[in-house]
């Protein structure tokens, strides 16, 4: 059979190698490979590949057989690159954009290509996993090697960006099933301002995702109003740490700094649980202040703690050790 017409013209994507044996099909867009080098690297196209064919009904463009794949033509792109560029995706510490990481992450799982899909998982692991609570806190501000917003080396900031990065990212976990990287990623999704959890893309989340983050959201709010209320309460009566001479003025600490929190988030709708907390403006004697600091590490900690099993998923004992499983880490 003769290479086949099209009735709509196929573009040639960015890889078109013109020593290639082999054209793989994304909608309208064709990328010519080397057959044998994607067969090294993926179980799944070797498999496919080694499939007994009648040239008779293999559809064929520039003298080579096409695959077509149901995939979108920009993750194709990622993850081919990814294979026939050794320098495109390169490991953890070099930067990558998320969008890529994500579109290799699917691709590569789907496919069978381990040491791109470890690749992809390391980078999300750098940034979005901790053992304890204090090493989260000591990299808070960061996220290691991955460009949130495509290009660009803008610092996300909870109450000035979209969530959308974290709503991405929990989609393509749930996908391939990487459940030791949600609970922080939930978290950074639900930190955002509810209007801008409200604002994200039809297209970027389902309504089922999108009511899931709000429930998410919830819990983690309604965490953040019992620490406020205990630490108004933990304040009245002869003093916070018990050796106050200005208990007043304590108390008024206290109270001024849950006032200001709750104007800060209309209603106190704050779901940052896991944030450090600046006591040094508010005038506490120095034990009160002491007791206030050591009440908020021991609530964020907590909170850690607890983090997974208010989102419904397994403990931390368990997410390690899926952890464990499946980077070795």
């Amino acid at each position: 059979m003769t290479d086949a017409p099209f009735v709509v013209p196929l573009d040639r994507g960015a890889l078109w190698f013109e020593d290639g044996t082999l054209v793989i099909r994304a909608q309208q867009t064709a990328f010519k490979v080397h057959r044998s080098i994607l067969a090294a690297r993926s179980s799944v196209f070797r498999d496919m590949l080694a499939m007994p064919q009648n040239a008779e009904f293999v559809e064929q463009l520039d003298g080579c057989p096409m695959v077509v794949l149901p995939d979108a033509p920009k993750d194709l792109h990622c993850f081919l690159r990814a294979i026939f560029d050794s320098s495109y995706f390169m490991p953890s510490p070099h930067m990558a954009d998320l969008s890529d990481i994500l579109s290799i992450l699917r691709l590569s799982h789907k496919y069978d290509v381990d040491y791109l899909f470890q690749r992809a998982l390391a980078h999300l692991d750098q940034s979005l996993y901790f053992n304890s609570f204090h090493d989260f806190h000591h990299h808070l501000g960061g996220f290691g090697s991955i460009r949130l917003i495509d290009g660009s080396d803008e610092e996300w900031n909870a109450h000035m960006n979209s969530p959308l990065p974290f709503v991405l990212i929990l989609q393509a976990t749930t996908e391939v099933n990487a459940l030791w990287l949600q609970p922080l990623t939930v978290y950074w999704a639900c930190s955002v301002p509810l209007n801008s959890l409200m604002s994200l893309p039809r297209a970027a989340a389902s309504r089922e995702t999108l009511q899931q983050l709000v429930q998410w959201r919830t819990a983690l709010v309604q965490a953040r109003a019992r620490f406020l209320a205990h630490f108004a309460e933990f304040g009245v009566g002869p003093g916070i740490g018990g050796h106050c001479s200005t208990s007043a003025t304590c108390l008024r600490a206290g109270l001024s700094f849950v006032t200001r929190v709750m104007t800060q988030h209309a209603g106190a709708d704050d779901a940052s649980i896991l944030e450090p907390i600046d006591l040094q403006d508010l005038n506490f004697c120095r034990s009160c202040g002491d007791h206030a600091e050591r009440f908020c590490e021991n609530d964020a900690v907590d909170s850690w703690a607890q983090l997974p099993r208010r989102l419904g998923l397994p403990t931390w004992q368990q997410l390690r050790a899926q952890r464990q499983a499946v980077l070795g880490l």
